[in-house]
This record gives structure tokens, C-alpha cells and sequence, in this order.
């Protein structure tokens, strides 16, 4: 009986030990199940995260396009036309600065919609006064016996004149002037005779020969041609087209052989320039590309480009273009050669290499264009007004109000001649913008979308965080490279009449040419006195070209114009000879 009951247990628990593997089997079953199920949400999350990342980015190309095509540009844009002027916001003007930017358009219809038919009148615009000098030339014209008397309705009988009404307008022609140049001929005394093959008569010319010896142009036109070309983008080309139309027949290739053997004369100023560039505080540097057709007789395979720098200190500003064959740390380290410093750039890698490596033996403070950081989050913000990138942009702007301010004070003697009491004051004002920045990017680096454009744009600053943030310690410095960018302006804009430069040489003019006319601009004489100055007086004897300061006095702050302005004044006077009949015939010459 005992044993029987024994069975009986061992039967029922086998079988609660089936039942209990067979609930453990469930569990396990169950558990795969979710595990299958978690690994198909995680699946689909990723899914529908990178297709949201997708979708953020498309958003972001879509809203940029809109606005490049469709939208304000930063001009008319109220409030980006504010934070890049320096205004100062708080947060919530910035927010209602931008929605009430983005509701400019609703705004318009409904206040069509009120006026109806009434035209909306634009606000009048201030007149642009025209002022010239009191010895600018005058042609009166007197039409008082042109005018038909009115009849006076009371009399019923002609008006008589009482007084005059004048106005003034202005009018330009271009006037060929032929100037002629008088050189003493001699001969031997009196009653020698000369043998048959004897010479007897000398012309003797000045000692200061010409740089275009023997050419029939004059100074003055070479320098209007250059400037032409160079400042107002006219190709060689259409100037000869130009002159031959009015009967003045001038080849390009004869244009391009007076640039060339100008410039050839140039070197030692140049080399001058250069000098003056690297005795400066602060220089600023861009680059841009400068297309090449042929090189050593062939195809040109190489990018070449044209580096802009633009030096300041306390007693001038320089500015030199130079062509150079590469951006490398190497090629721009010899712009550079022995400079101590600070360099304001943007954030090409060769500058940081440079700078950090200290190639040529220069010694830098390495400053960034606070202009190229914003860039980014601008389009951002003009794509999408509510966008968060315009917290920081404000904060740029910050920066651009407090150096604005901070130069007023300079210039109403705030700080006196004390340039290290301007450094530290604007140091301890900039300082906690520059962490409130600091601490936005680093959070918001954390959640921006790899490879989008506020991702790009943070890392851009957090990249060149140290060089941004050390332009308070140089005082010639402000936040940005836009001294740099104005001065490469000209030479972008100028490539697009010209295209291209036929070979190296050619390039190497061009750079000269561009150095020497936007020198003049920047010392704000007139561009063409200048380089008239210049052919005039680089070939004088006491100009050394092994010893470059002999050409100290041609610098465009040290250059005295006056025989220069004369001798325009006395072509603007110039008439004709009345007693001639026959035309000149120009030819080319000795002088």
C-alpha cells in the first residue's frame, strides 16, 4: 500500500515537472518574442529617425532655396540688416524683430486691402548732391532770346524780363590732347664746315628718360587705360575699340606691352610695399582664384590664386596683391617671412599651420573672421525665422556693438593714447559674450543632426574657437576679415569682364596693377595723378632699384601730386591752333 502510494506521488510529480517545463518553454517562447518585437521598434526608430534627419536636411535646402529665390535679401531684411550693423537686442526684440520680419508679407495685403485704389506712396528719398571744384570748366548757355514772352493774363500785353533763372548740369567728353615736346637741336660753332660724312647737329633729351621711350602716348593716357581696366573693369579690347572709334587707332598688344614695362619698373616699389606690409601690427589676409591659361608655353594644369593682404599700423594702411601658385602653409608662409604679429584671416587650414608652426620664422597671433563663423547661422535664420540659431547671431552682433561704441570713445579721447586701456576694456566687455556663446554651441552640438548646416556651423567655431576669440588683445583688429574681403571685392569682380589671365607673367602685372591703384584708393588720392606719378618719376636718377628705399618718397602717403594736378590743368585748358589746316600725323619717337 505504501509503495503504491509512493507511485502515485512520483507520477503526479512528473507531472507538475512537465507542466513547470512546459510553462518555462512559454516563458522562454514569449521572451524571444519581445526581444524580436524590441529589436523590430529599434529597428523602425532608426528607420524613422534618419528618415526625419532626411527630411530636416531637404527641409532645411528647401526653406534656403525658397528664401534665395523668393525671400528678402539680408539688405532689405530689417532685422539681419541690424544684427550685421551692430544692433544691440535682448531676446525678446529679437523674437519680435523676427516675427514681425516674417509677417511682412500679410502685413502688405491687408493694408492693400484697406487703401483700395489709393496708391501707396514710398517714402521720398534724399537727393545725392553732385559737388565739383570751383575750377571745374563752364560753358554758359543763354536762351533769353531762345523764350517767347508769356502774356499777362491782367494786361493782356507781353511780360517784360525782370531777372534770370540759372541751373546747373553737368556733362563729360572725352578729349584727345596733343602735347608737344620741344628739345633743343645743336650744332658746332659757328663758320665750321662739316666733311661729307661728318654729323654736325645733336638733339639732346633730358637725362630722365621715359619708361615708354619712344612711344607716342602719354603718361597720362597710359595711367587712364590702367585705371580703366584695373578700377573700372574694362577690359583692353573694348578701350581699343573705344579709341578707335575716336580716330585715336591703339592696338591691345601696344596696351599690353606699356602695362607690362610699367610694371617691370615697379619691382623695387613693390618690393618697397612689401616691406611697409610686414613692419605692420595686424595684417589680414584672403585669397582668391585667379585663372591661368598657359604656363612654361603650356596648358596651364596648376590652380593658381591671388592673395589679397591688407596691412595696418599707426602711421598707414598698405595693401598688396601678390600671385601665388598655391594656398599651401608653404606658398603663404613666404607672403609672410619674418612678420611678427597679429594675422586676421578666415579659415583656410595653411593659415593654422602656418601660425602654429611658426614656417619663415614668423611669429603670429592667429585671429578668425567672426563674419565667416555667423554666415552659417544667418542663412539658417533667414530660411527659418524662429530657427534658435538667432540667439547666437545676436550675440555676434553684441560684439559688433560694443567694438562700434568702444571706436567712438576712441575717437573722442575716452582712453586717450593708452592703446593697452582700449585692449583690456574691450576684453572685459567681450569676455562674457564669448562664453555665453561658447556654452550655445557646446550644448547644441550635442543634438544637431550630423552633416546638417547647424551642425557644420557649430563645428566651423568650435574649430577655430581660440583664434576668434583673440581679437580684443590687437588693437588694429575688429571681429571679422572684411578689410581683407573689400580689397578682393575689386579683383573678383574685375575677372569677370577679363575671364582670365594668358600666362604668369601676365598675372604677375596684374598684381602690380592692383597694388599700386588700390594703394592710391586707400591713401585717398586720386588713382590716376598716381600712376601718372609714378611713370613720371620711376625712372629718374636718383631712383636705385638695388637700394628699394630710394622710392620712399613714391608711396602713395608720401607722394607730392602738385606738377601732376598742373599739368592736368593745363590739358583741360588747352585749345586748338587756329592757324593749322592740316592734320597731325603721330608717330613715335626718340623721347
Amino acid at each position: 500500500m505504501i509503495l503504491k502510494d509512493n507511485s502515485t506521488n512520483n507520477s503526479q510529480l512528473t507531472k507538475a515537472e512537465q507542466e513547470l517545463i512546459k510553462l518555462k518553454n512559454e516563458r522562454d517562447a514569449y521572451k524571444n518574442e519581445v526581444e524580436k518585437a524590441k529589436n523590430t521598434i529599434i529597428q523602425k526608430d532608426f528607420r524613422i529617425e534618419t528618415q526625419e534627419m532626411k527630411l530636416q536636411r531637404m527641409t532645411e535646402l528647401l526653406m534656403a532655396a525658397r528664401q534665395e529665390l523668393y525671400g528678402k535679401s539680408s539688405e532689405k531684411s530689417e532685422y539681419l540688416n541690424n544684427l550685421i550693423q551692430g544692433e544691440l537686442f535682448n531676446e525678446s526684440e529679437v523674437i519680435s524683430a523676427l516675427d514681425s520680419d516674417s509677417d511682412d508679407e500679410q502685413d502688405k495685403d491687408d493694408n492693400s486691402e484697406k487703401a483700395g485704389n489709393e496708391k501707396i506712396r514710398k517714402p521720398h528719398k534724399k537727393q545725392t548732391l553732385c559737388t565739383l571744384p570751383s575750377d571745374t570748366p563752364i560753358i554758359v548757355n543763354d536762351h533769353t532770346n531762345e523764350v517767347t514772352p508769356p502774356v499777362d493774363k491782367n494786361t493782356g500785353k507781353p511780360m517784360v524780363v525782370v531777372g534770370t533763372y540759372s541751373e546747373y548740369k553737368v556733362t563729360y567728353t572725352r578729349k584727345y590732347v596733343i602735347i608737344k615736346e620741344i628739345f633743343p637741336k645743336f650744332g658746332p660753332e659757328e663758320g665750321y664746315e662739316a666733311e661729307d660724312d661728318e654729323k654736325n647737329t645733336f638733339i639732346e633729351l633730358p637725362e630722365e628718360k621715359r619708361i615708354l621711350k619712344g612711344c607716342m602716348i602719354q603718361e597720362e593716357m597710359v595711367a587712364e587705360i590702367v585705371v580703366n581696366k584695373y578700377l573700372d573693369f574694362l577690359p583692353l579690347y573694348r578701350q581699343c575699340e573705344m579709341h578707335t572709334r575716336n580716330g585715336v587707332p591703339i592696338s591691345r598688344q601696344n596696351m599690353s606691352s606699356w602695362i607690362h614695362k610699367f610694371a617691370e619698373k615697379t619691382r623695387p616699389l613693390m618690393a618697397l610695399f612689401r616691406k611697409r606690409l610686414l613692419q605692420c601690427d595686424l595684417i589680414n589676409m584672403d585669397e582668391t582664384s585667379h585663372l591661368v591659361l598657359m604656363e612654361n608655353g603650356k596648358k596651364s594644369e596648376t590652380t593658381h590664386c591671388e592673395v589679397i593682404q591688407v596691412g595696418t599700423c599707426d602711421d598707414y594702411r598698405v595693401v598688396v596683391y601678390t600671385f601665388n601658385s598655391s594656398k599651401s602653409a608653404e606658398a603663404l608662409a613666404k607672403l609672410l617671412q619674418g612678420f611678427s604679429g597679429a594675422l586676421m584671416t578666415d579659415g583656410l587650414s595653411g593659415y593654422r599651420i602656418l601660425a602654429a608652426k611658426g614656417l619663415e620664422g614668423t611669429n603670429i597671433l592667429k585671429l578668425a573672421c567672426f563674419a565667416h563663423a555667423r554666415r552659417p547661422f544667418v542663412k539658417i535664420v533667414k530660411a527659418n525665422p524662429k530657427s534658435k540659431c538667432r540667439i547666437i547671431v545676436n550675440d555676434i552682433a553684441k560684439l559688433y556693438t560694443i567694438e562700434s561704441n568702444l571706436r567712438k570713445d576712441w575717437d573722442d579721447g575716452v582712453f586717450g593714447t593708452s592703446k593697452q586701456a582700449f585692449n583690456n576694456k574691450r576684453i572685459e566687455l567681450t569676455a562674457p559674450i564669448f562664453t555665453k556663446i561658447k556654452a550655445w554651441l557646446d550644448v547644441n552640438i550635442k543634438i544637431a543632426i550630423p552633416g546638417s548646416a547647424l551642425a557644420k556651423g557649430i563645428n566651423y567655431c568650435l574649430n577655430l574657437w581660440e583664434a576668434l576669440i583673440s581679437y580684443p588683445k590687437e588693437f588694429f583688429a575688429n571681429p571679422d576679415d572684411n578689410l581683407a574681403e573689400r580689397f578682393c571685392l575689386p579683383f573678383s569682380m574685375g575677372s569677370r569682364n577679363w575671364y582670365f589671365s594668358d600666362t604668369c607673367i601676365g598675372a604677375e602685372d596684374s598684381s602690380v596693377m592692383f597694388t599700386l591703384a588700390q594703394n592710391a584708393k586707400l591713401s585717398n588720392i586720386n588713382e590716376k595723378h598716381y600712376l601718372t606719378a609714378l611713370l613720371r618719376n620711376l625712372n629718374t636718377k636718383e631712383r636705385d632699384p638695388k637700394d628699394i628705399d630710394s622710392y620712399e618718397d613714391l608711396l602713395p602717403w608720401n607722394i607730392n601730386l602738385d606738377d601732376i594736378i598742373d599739368t592736368e590743368r593745363r590739358i583741360l585748358a588747352s585749345v586748338p591752333d587756329i592757324t593749322r589746316t592740316e592734320p597731325y600725323i603721330i608717330r613715335g619717337g626718340l623721347y
